[in-house]
């Protein structure tokens, strides 16, 4: 994305980009269809954490929404600790990155962001999509740069 507004700003035009709500318009089924970011994300990430996810289903993410402060401050407990134990193990005081949850953030405002603009305007995105080797080099950047600790990378 920094990239992309980079890109963007030394052109001599204003080029307006838009961000619209995207519901999963297209059926997953349809394998023309790419999967969608979250899930490549999540796959990546059970493969270098061997840490399963999974989605709730409609009558638990219904029921979820009716105490979004409960649900977060349960998940909150339930990570904070024992990142903090990871991080102090690992040697790190402090670090930006954080497991926690910010009510605001489990509101459903779903965003797709179309780059077909950013195409258009000679745009070429240098990673098309995350892959695992893309994670594992962020993460060995943090580690480099005392952000995340090496503790919580497993062997690879």
């Amino acid at each position: 994305m920094s990239a992309a507004n980079g890109s963007v700003c030394v052109k001599d035009e204003v080029v307006y980009l838009f961000v619209h709500n995207h519901e999963g318009s297209q059926p997953r089924s349809n394998p023309s269809f790419p999967r969608p970011l979250t899930e490549i994300i999540c796959h990546c990430h059970r493969d270098i954490f061997n840490i399963n996810h999974d989605y709730w289903g409609n009558t638990l993410s219904t029921i979820a929404k009716t105490d979004a402060v409960g649900l977060v401050s349960e998940i909150n407990e339930k990570h904070l600790v024992p990142w903090a134990a990871i991080c102090s193990a690992g040697g790190l005081d402090n670090t930006p990155l954080t497991p926690y949850i910010d009510q605001n953030s489990v509101h459903p405002n779903h965003l797709h962001l179309d780059g077909s603009k950013l195409r258009k305007e000679g745009f070429t995105f240098s990673v098309p999509k995350p892959s695992q080797d893309n994670l594992m080099e962020v993460l060995k950047d943090f580690i480099g740069m005392k952000m995340f600790p090496a503790n919580a990378l497993p062997s690879q």
